[in-house]
C-alpha cells in the first residue's frame, strides 16, 4: 500500500506535465491506476491456488514491480515526444472529434506507465491474504487485518510521497528510492524464506 501510493503520486506529477492538469487528465490517470489494481487482483485471485509457494510468488511480484517501475521510469522522458507524434498522426483521422483522440492518447500514455506495475500491485493483496491465512487460519479476520495494514500503508505513502519525499528528493529520486524498496523487499523475502 505504501509504495503503490508513492508511485501514484509521482506518476500523477510526471504525467500531468505531459497530459496537462485538467480534471479529465487526472481522472484518466486515476481510472488507469484503479483498473490495473482491479484486473491484477482478479487475475491473481483466479491463479492463487496454482501457486505452490505464495511467499516466493509474493517476493517475485515485488521484484517484478520494481523492474516494471524502473522500465516505465526510463520510458517517461520519451513520452512527451511520443504523445505529440501520436497527436500529429491522429489529428487527420479525428479531425471532427479531436477531443476523442486526446482522451485515447491520455489513456494510452497512462497505461504505458501504470498498467504493468498496477497489475502486479493488484496481485499482491490476494497473495498476502493467502499467506496470512496459511499462518492465522481465520479467513474473515485475515482479510480485515491485511486490508487495514494496506490502508495504513497507502495513507502513509500518499502523505510521505506528496509532502515529504517528492519535495525533498525530487521525482526521479523518489521513484528510484521506491523501486529500491520493492526490489529490496523481494530479495529479502527470497533470502529469508527457506
Amino acid at each position: 500500500g505504501f509504495t503503490a501510493l508513492v508511485y501514484e503520486v509521482a506518476w500523477t506529477r510526471v504525467l500531468s506535465l505531459i497530459l496537462g492538469s485538467s480534471i479529465y487528465a487526472f481522472s484518466t490517470m486515476l481510472a488507469t491506476f484503479l483498473l490495473g489494481l482491479a484486473l491484477g487482483s482478479a487475475l491473481f485471485t483466479q491463479l492463487l491456488n496454482r501457486f505452490k509457494w505464495p511467499i516466493r510468488t509474493f517476493a517475485l511480484v515485488q521484484i517484478g514491480i520494481a523492474l516494471s517501475c524502473y522500465a516505465t521510469s526510463t520510458l517517461m522522458e520519451k513520452l512527451p515526444y511520443f504523445f505529440l507524434q501520436a497527436l500529429a498522426w491522429g489529428l487527420p483521422i479525428f479531425q471532427n472529434h479531436p477531443d476523442r483522440l486526446i482522451m485515447i492518447l491520455w489513456f494510452v500514455t497512462t497505461a504505458a506507465v501504470m498498467i504493468l506495475p498496477t497489475l502486479l500491485f493488484g496481485g499482491t493483496f490476494p497473495l498476502v491474504v493467502k499467506i496470512y491465512y496459511l499462518y492465522a487460519h481465520k479467513m474473515g479476520r485475515t482479510a480485515g487485518d491485511v486490508y487495514s495494514v494496506n490502508t495504513a500503508g497507502a495513507i502513509l505513502g500518499a502523505f510521505l510521497g506528496g509532502f515529504v519525499l517528492i519535495p525533498t528528493l525530487g521525482l526521479q529520486w523518489t521513484l528510484l528510492l521506491t523501486i529500491l524498496v520493492n526490489l529490496g523487499l523481494g530479495i529479502l523475502i527470497i533470502l529469508a524464506v527457506p
